[in-house]
């Protein structure tokens, strides 16, 4: 199931795209879904904001099935799950592997375009305002947005690794 080549997005020359993670469903299809951000170089309201596309049988286009923009504004980072038939969306604030950490957004929805409703951000010491991320230096406000800088359990994203435990006390 791998692909030879890059994948094309609908958005591709639209503003710019970056970090992807790919989900091949486990669906009798195999359908694929990309999860990407669009860059700052996208037309306001959009840049830094996720969103979920589905990808063609080849793993090479979009199919232009898109759920468009949604979750916390100024992200990077996604990953796209699925685990006992729910998907998962996690994602954090950009902060380009801010030595502070970030945290890290749960979306969740019971179908791989949406709607996906935000549960809790769980790289955070305490949940962040609506929006709003965590990491930066305390005391100060993160400069992309009104969002007050607070501390992250996760250190540095680029090399801690959390364990995540489910309500029922399990550890994903």
């Amino acid at each position: 199931m791998c692909t030879s080549g890059p994948v094309y997005t609908k958005y591709t020359t639209e503003g710019g795209v970056g970090d992807y993670s790919l989900l091949i469903d486990d669906d009798e299809n195999h359908t694929a879904y990309c999860i990407h951000k669009r860059t700052g170089q996208a037309p306001k309201p959009f840049g830094h904001r996720m969103l979920i596309e589905q990808i063609d049988a080849a793993y090479e286009h979009s199919t232009n099935a898109t759920l468009g923009v949604f979750g916390a504004p100024f992200v990077e980072a996604p990953v796209m799950i699925k685990r006992k038939g729910i998907y998962y969306a996690i994602f954090g604030k950009c902060c380009c592997f801010c030595s502070s950490g970030s945290g890290a957004g749960v979306y969740t929805s019971r179908q791989p375009l949406g709607p996906y409703t935000y549960q809790l951000n769980i790289g955070c010491a305490t949940e962040p305002a609506s929006g709003c991320g965590c990491g930066g230096t305390p005391g100060t406000k993160d400069p992309n947005s009104s969002c007050a800088a607070m501390p992250a359990v996760t250190k540095a994203q680029q090399n801690f690794v959390i364990e995540i435990p489910a309500q029922n006390g399990e550890v994903c």
